[in-house]
């Protein structure tokens, strides 16, 4: 098929080519059998020339799993300064497959023809230390204290982004989900004491139609047929209520105070949580279309105007030199500009509805018709959301035509 579409076909088995140079890029779809997804990207990243990117889809369990291949794997993507971004529920659904997926971006740093100043030895003449000079420097500017604090923080999201998926609350029938201190509990609907957030219910012996119970608090339970459809519209309605309650949640929280320091990530997540409670903004030429925030390791900028991440970064940091906070919205950029573009050239999303659900919402419109409503002014943020009955119910309100397209 490939060659019938004008491709060169150079080997039939990927773990076994052995290429005659280095690749500049690298695009892959590799297969999730048996994590075969972190064998080949690991492999691939080898085959990379220096100054490549590498873009490959991975199983979503890439994030979470917790077995010697895959944490290797995630430790070498750090190392490399990689990113791994969740992927919309139902990405690949035209393809005949729901499975949940990753992206997987490396940008492997180019090859340095001359050694830097900040890597050449220091002369015998320098390493004498004056009087005055006997202090080490503040730990914000220690480049090892730096990456440590970084790694930690990793680490520390790393367990977050295992609570996003669904864990058994032990000797029930229950799971839970969370996103910091945002949960939503999923049960079979015969409940005899409170569980989660879920209280006490009989609805299943009330007919099929009532197997499972959704729950969160501050909004009231959501009763779901128990197989294959209602199981997959539970988890999309749980997709929902995590925005909802970070809505709620974070709009109760004062920001923390400016400025913030550069090696405390925490604050800078809770200031990012502040200003985009759902982490998610779009563009104003694209207003369906969500993108992640997503903070990034810090830059350390040279005078000259030298940018590298401090996992890259190798000796003593100079005193001339800036270390800069960074976020990732369309583009990886300083936290001064990404907040200077909020409300201009990136609209945080504050809505009630999920990725997952907005685009199955738009699905439903043909693409001259969300042309032509994104023309005349409409966004995400029409993607409504209200419960009639015990359903919740999401669709796009055309308010100039007074119509809604859904639910």
């Amino acid at each position: 098929m490939l060659c019938e579409d004008g491709f060169e076909v150079i080997a039939r088995d990927f773990c076994a080519h052995v290429p005659e140079r280095p690749y500049d890029r690298i695009v892959m779809n590799p297969p999730f059998e048996r994590q075969q997804d972190v064998e080949h990207i690991e492999r691939a990243l080898g085959m990379l020339a220096p100054g490549g990117r590498l873009v490959a889809i991975a199983s979503a369990g890439l994030q979470h799993r917790s077995d010697n291949k895959t944490e290797r794997l995630r430790k070498k993507l750090l190392e490399l300064d990689g990113s791994i971004r969740k992927l919309p529920a139902g990405s690949f659904k035209a393809s005949g497959t729901a499975v949940e997926t990753v992206l997987v971006i490396v940008d492997k740093a180019p090859a340095k023809k001359v050694m830097p100043a900040h890597e050449q030895p220091v002369p015998s003449s320098a390493k004498t230390r004056s009087p005055g000079s006997s202090k080490r420097p503040a730990p914000s500017r220690d480049i090892q204290h730096l990456l440590s604090k970084w790694r930690r923080h990793e680490a520390q999201r790393q367990q977050v982004d295992k609570e996003r998926y669904w864990n058994a609350i032990p000797k029930t029938a229950c799971w839970i989900r969370k996103e910091g201190s945002v949960s939503v509990t999923l049960c079979a609907a015969l409940l005899d004491e409170p569980t989660g957030d879920c209280p006490p219910t009989q609805a299943m012996l009330k007919g099929n139609s009532s197997q499972l119970v959704l729950c969160q608090a501050g909004e009231g339970p959501e009763y779901f047929r128990g197989h294959t459809p209602g199981i997959t519209a539970a988890k999309a309605e749980a997709d929902n209520r995590i925005v909802r309650g970070r809505m709620r949640r974070f709009a109760e929280l004062d920001a923390p105070t400016r400025p913030v320091a550069i090696d405390d990530f925490e604050a800078q997540e809770q200031l990012l949580d502040t200003l985009v409670p759902t982490r998610r903004v779009y563009l104003p030429r694209m207003p369906f279309q969500l993108l992640d925030v997503v903070l990034l390791p810090p830059q350390i900028v040279t005078p000259d105007g030298a940018s590298v991440s401090i996992l890259r970064w190798r000796g003593a940091i100079p005193k001339d030199a800036k270390i800069v906070m960074q976020v990732s919205a369309s583009s990886r950029m300083d936290f001064d500009t990404f907040e200077a573009k909020l409300g201009s050239t990136l609209i945080p999303y504050r809505g009630h509805v999920a990725p997952s659900t907005a685009a199955h919402v738009l699905k439903e419109i043909p693409a001259p018709r969300r042309a032509e409503l994104a023309a005349r002014g409409l966004t995400m943020h029409d993607i409504q959301f209200g419960r009639i009955g015990r359903r919740s119910l999401y669709w796009l309100h055309d308010h100039e035509a007074g119509s809604p397209t859904g639910p």
